[in-house]
Parts: C-alpha cells; sequence; structure tokens
C-alpha cells in the first residue's frame, strides 16, 4: 500500500497491530500453557493498570511467569 507521507503510516500500522495482536497472544497462550499464560497477563494489567507499558512489559511478564529467558 502506497503511502502519501509518514503521516499516513498510522492508519497502516493501527490496522496491522490490532489484527496480528490477538494472534500473537493466542499463540502464547499456547506455547505457555492456559494457566502460566493467564498468571503471566493477570500480572502484567496489575503492575501497569495505572501507567503505561510496552511490549518488553509484557515480555518480561511472560518470562516471570514461565521461568524461561523469552530475549534469545
Amino acid at each position: 500500500m502506497p503511502l502519501a507521507n509518514l503521516a499516513a503510516a498510522g492508519s497502516v500500522f493501527t490496522d496491522l497491530v490490532y489484527c496480528t495482536a490477538p494472534v500473537v497472544l493466542r499463540c502464547a497462550e499456547r506455547e505457555f500453557g492456559a494457566t502460566k499464560y493467564r498468571h503471566a497477563v493477570r500480572a502484567f494489567v496489575r503492575r501497569h493498570e495505572w501507567g503505561a507499558a510496552d511490549w518488553g512489559d509484557l515480555v518480561r511478564a511472560f518470562e516471570r511467569a514461565t521461568g524461561r529467558d523469552l530475549r534469545a
């Protein structure tokens, strides 16, 4: 999809992120198991419920819940 300028990129990335995020989360649940997945997500939400978070924060929540190094 050609973009007129960099400002127009937001419309493309928004659709991509909103369509991809559920797939990534479902894959994480399958990889870690439902119990560890729920534990990680609940801990993530509790820790960041009144603040900002990024992808690294979610990865660290999964690392703590699973005991695995996911950055490798």
